[in-house]
């Protein structure tokens, strides 16, 4: 084998090591970014006040309806 197949071989073999090593640490630079976790943390925290604020509005809703229901079936036994 000359130098030339040599080299080819060698940058081949680096290559792969290369791209086997950048994808079994490309995942472990997001799990250690805190800046990440936070973002989805404080996103997770927003939706579930939202869920809360909903259903607190919901039952708001439900008790005007009740309140309404009963006005209109007193004015109907009015007439």
């Amino acid at each position: 084998m000359d130098i030339a197949t040599i080299s080819i071989i060698l940058a081949i073999v680096s290559c792969l090591i290369g791209i086997a090593g950048w994808l079994l640490n490309r995942d472990n630079k997001t799990d250690k970014d805190a800046e990440w976790k936070g973002t989805v943390n404080a996103k997770l925290d927003t939706i579930i006040s939202l869920n809360a604020e909903v259903s607190t509005a919901k039952n708001k809703i439900q008790d005007h309806e009740t309140r309404i229901t009963i006005l209109e079936k007193d004015n109907e036994k009015k007439k």
